[in-house]
């Protein structure tokens, strides 16, 4: 088997480098049931090489180069694998440009009657109708600017169609009702004195975790709101009264801290450092039961997680590993040398600015990451939950994503691409 690498400098085959311009051309023949990458070498000796499927496998980097199969790749960027073959992978082009204010959040609100972008910066928040005609300033009227951290970012969620946005650092949001002309304003009935870190929704509820209550945090702490009303926040987070659903219950065995949680189906999962926990609803005198599910991974930070079909999560863990699980078994997606290249191309400093996001028009999941020297996520490892296939893509420094409607949205490909 011959080890071929096709970098920047031209087609590495076997200890040879053949550059540009003695290569006739190379491509990607899609045209046929079993898509094919041919290069055809000005030499007589190789005239072209032939390989079939190229998009089976994706990147594997545990195994040495010259004993892969020759579908597999020991290192690729910029081109993703869907079915069987090598895709050029689309890069960007700007909607709603230009924002008013950097962002470091986003939210998608879909209304009955409308569309929106809320997209937080540091100080302030905006939001953007779906057909990008206006942007306009929702930052509170009273309380003045935020005060949000890059390395915290935004969380929250859309509960019975009122948007909430927290920070961890200021008084949660709330976006009540929906309209331009309605600046955000405090979470009606939120706990004085109290901050969280995390904010989800979860059904009828609202989830915080992670909190400082009077100036003192407490990272195992959970606190769940009484149940909401249908177009209504909720009207209590009082724990100590057995008239509503409320509970604060610590989640400390293992002493590592809770960091983020989403729902998956009827379970809210909540993620820890170095562990994962479940939470249900059972009523009666303790309202909710939490309980351990993994003990063998945790999440990396806030963020760092997806919704799949099928009722699974998409987890960036905190042994620098991809893990897919349905909240009873779990799977890496990551070989360990994959983790090992990942975890020497993060940049220790501001891997909390990490997140997952998801494509699900091409059943695509980006793990976006900061890489050594930089400082806003400018790579990322993607994975196809269909394919079960890797890629790896440049970012222009996107400092969150999320899904959702663009009115005339499009990509163009990446036109500088390295493919090895």
């Amino acid at each position: 088997m011959m080890e071929i690498e096709i970098n920047e400098g031209g087609i590495q085959v076997e200890d040879t480098l053949y550059p540009y311009e003695t290569i006739k051309s190379f491509w990607i023949d899609q045209n046929r049931e079993n898509h094919k990458l041919l290069v055809h070498l000005d030499r007589s000796f190789m005239p072209i090489i032939t390989i079939n499927k190229v998009g089976s496998i994706g990147i594997i980097k545990d195994i040495i180069p010259h004993q892969l199969q020759p579908e597999a790749w020991s290192a690729i960027k910029n081109f993703h694998m869907s079915k069987d073959t090598a895709v050029k992978a689309k890069g960007h082009s700007a909607v709603y440009d230009p924002p008013s204010i950097s962002p470091y959040g986003l939210m998608f609100v879909e209304m009955p009657s409308n569309l929106y972008w809320l997209y937080p910066g540091l100080t302030k928040v905006y939001v953007v109708d779906a057909e990008g005609e206006t942007h306009t300033d929702l930052t509170r009227a009273t309380g003045g600017d935020y005060i949000a951290d890059a390395d915290i970012g935004w969380n929250g969620g859309v509960l019975g169609n009122i948007p909430i946005l927290n920070n961890g650092l200021d008084t949660p949001q709330m976006w009540n009702p929906v309209n331009v002309t309605q600046r955000l304003q405090a979470l009606s009935n939120w706990p004085a004195s109290t901050t969280a870190k995390s904010i989800r929704v979860f059904k009828q509820f609202l989830v915080a975790m992670d909190l400082t209550e009077g100036g003192t945090r407490y990272p195992y702490i959970i606190r769940v709101s009484d149940v909401a009303d249908p177009g209504a926040v909720p009207g209590s987070w009082d724990y100590s009264d057995p008239s509503n659903l409320s509970i604060r219950r610590p989640l400390q065995e293992g002493e590592d801290f809770i960091v983020d949680g989403l729902p998956l189906r009827d379970t809210f999962i909540i993620y820890k450092e170095h562990s994962v926990w479940g939470m249900t609803f059972i009523g009666g005198q303790s309202i909710w039961r939490t309980f351990p599910i993994f003990r063998n991974f945790g999440i990396m930070t806030r963020g760092c997680f997806a919704q799949l079909p099928k009722g699974s999560h998409l987890v960036a863990t905190d042994s620098y590993d991809l893990r897919v699980h349905n909240g009873q078994v779990d799977e890496s997606i990551l070989t360990s040398k994959l983790q090992k290249w990942l975890e020497g191309q993060m940049d220790p400093t501001y891997y909390q600015r990490s997140y997952i996001v998801t494509n699900e028009l091409e059943n695509e999941a980006y793990f976006c990451f900061v890489t050594t020297g930089n400082t806003i996520p400018n790579k990322a490892i993607v994975w196809n939950w269909k394919d079960n296939s890797l890629g790896i893509q440049d970012l222009d420094d996107f400092a969150f994503g999320a899904y959702g409607f663009v009115a005339g949205g499009s990509a163009s490909t990446i036109d500088e691409l390295t493919q090895e």
